[in-house]
């Protein structure tokens, strides 16, 4: 009995997967002809998803100054308009990944587009900042479906390791653009139309991926068949890190061992608790299995990606601050200032596609956690008055290299050793939301700690920039940390992206 798996593949009853696609002379992707024009509507609508996705993402960053005057967001509360958002999305995530395993991808992909857009249309007539927060967390919900199921889809299309890194290649290079244009969208949006329309200009958008989808998807279910989907174990992790954020995010006015502090902290830790006891004894298809941990190259893969998460947002967060508070940018000249940036991205995510089949995962998600540290480390350096050109334009690109070949390879180490995709598309997208959450909140209370420490010495402008000059400080030291992790994948990538582990090791993929 053979199994459809979509786009132009089959899986027998042994499990081998074969393409039911002639052979024929090969495109750039690496596919037959026949099999290329088949599986270029899904690479392209892969992308286009992905770019939404990440579009959101950091589109609200440049908005940060007007949403906070209009609403009036708190400095400790202006982070939840971001941390409500990814900490929901990294809840969530197992879950969809889960899904994304079960569920056929045209319904799940409707599913979440759906859910997406009726959060944005919340969002964008939010009338008071409660209301908004709750906005963002209902799009976390809508993206934790959307991403990983894009990500399903697109390895499941492309099995060929060429068409795989390539595709790949695509599908990061949309997902880093998006990140960047966002800056340059929510300035203009901002600037001209109102913060709102950063959500709002998001509702056509989804109603046209949902007719997309219905048209371009094909109807065959996921080979993973029935299943059960790990609610509790969703909210548990959810409501886990939302409280650890809270705990770190109020140690600024409460202090480390305040009871303001401790509680949120000790709930948090005892939510997680709870989480990992519903994965190991009660959940009956957990979306988290702990056998993944047994599995060393996807272990490191998402120590990388925790550090990366937790680099990447927070740079774009403070950097976007230093544009406008400390170089006085308005939001479309600090929209404008990361169009080089957005360039460069795309670039090294395609880029990066070749460099895995010549060099393997492991290198090159090395290199580009030790460029995008370095980056971080340039932006620390820029001075108040500082020119654009002269010192802005470099960290800019070097930090944007390092982000376009780090999220490639790290997406390929975390799946490309495990036949079960969904479940390490969740997985990885988890750990970078969850680094980027508490990323933010413990760079945040360090930045607002050095401003006070001498708010009352220097200039109040000299303070804004030493506080956000720390937290760049950090966000360098934490690419720094995950590039040396990252060495220890080399041993499990083969330069044609396939693992290779180490002689003598017995690990297993989940």
């Amino acid at each position: 009995m053979t199994t459809t798996l979509g786009a132009g593949y089959v899986r027998s009853g042994d499990g081998e997967v074969s393409s039911t696609w002639s052979a024929g002379p090969e495109t750039g992707l690496g596919l037959p002809r026949s099999a290329a024009a088949r599986t270029s509507p899904v690479l392209a609508f892969c992308c286009l998803s992905q770019l939404m996705i990440a579009l959101d993402v950091s589109v609200v960053n440049v908005g940060l100054p007007a949403i906070r005057a209009d609403l009036g967001f708190s400095d400790a509360g202006l982070p939840w308009v971001v941390n409500a958002y990814t900490i929901v999305l990294a809840g969530f995530l197992l879950l969809g990944g889960r899904a994304a395993d079960l569920v056929a991808h045209r319904t799940l992909l409707t599913v979440g587009f759906v859910v997406f857009s009726g959060a944005s249309l919340a969002a964008g007539l939010a009338p008071n900042a409660p209301a908004l927060v709750a906005a963002r967390g209902l799009q976390g919900v809508g993206d934790a479906i959307l991403a990983p199921a894009t990500l399903s889809l697109l390895t499941s299309a492309f099995i060929q390791p060429r068409a795989r890194a390539r595709a790949l290649g695509a599908w990061a290079a949309a997902s880093s653009c998006g990140g960047t244009l966002g800056m340059l969208t929510g300035g203009l949006l901002t600037q001209f139309a109102g913060w709102q329309w950063m959500f709002l200009c998001n509702v056509p958008v989804g109603v046209a991926a949902v007719f997309a989808a219905r048209r371009l998807l094909p109807r065959a279910p996921r080979a993973g068949g029935r299943g059960r989907l790990d609610v509790l174990g969703a909210v548990t992790a959810s409501a886990g890190l939302t409280s650890l954020v809270y705990g770190i995010v109020h140690t600024e006015a409460h202090g480390w061992l305040s009871p303001g502090t401790l509680g949120p902290l000790g709930a948090g830790a005892a939510l997680f608790a709870l989480f990992l006891l519903t994965e190991h004894r009660f959940a009956a298809e957990p979306i988290m299995p702990l056998r993944v941990f047994r599995h060393r190259p996807l272990v490191l893969a998402n120590l990388v990606v925790f550090l990366l998460g937790f680099t990447m947002v927070s740079t774009w967060y403070f950097v976007t601050l230093q544009l406008q508070r400390v170089l006085a940018y308005s939001p479309v000249e600090a929209g404008l200032a990361f169009v080089p940036m957005t360039v460069l991205l795309v670039v090294c995510s395609r880029l990066a596609g070749p460099l895995l089949l010549r060099l393997g995962a492991g290198w090159v998600l090395a290199a580009g956690m030790l460029l995008a540290g370095a980056g971080a480390m340039l932006f620390s350096r820029v001075p108040a008055g500082a020119d654009y050109v002269s010192d802005v334009l470099a960290p800019m690109l070097v930090t944007a290299s390092g982000f376009g070949l780090a999220f490639v390879a790290v997406t390929a180490a975390a799946t490309e050793s495990t036949a079960e995709t969904g479940l390490a598309a969740g997985l990885v997208n988890t750990t970078r939301q969850v680094g980027a959450a508490l990323g933010l909140a413990l760079l945040v209370v360090v930045s607002a700690g050095a401003t006070d420490s001498i708010r009352d010495v220097v200039p109040p402008l000299e303070a804004t920039a030493a506080g956000l000059r720390h937290a760049l400080v950090g966000d360098g030291a934490a690419a720094v940390a995950g590039a040396l992790l990252a060495c220890f994948l080399v041993p499990y990538s083969s330069p044609r992206g396939r693992p290779r582990p180490p002689p003598g090791d017995q690990d297993r993929p989940p």
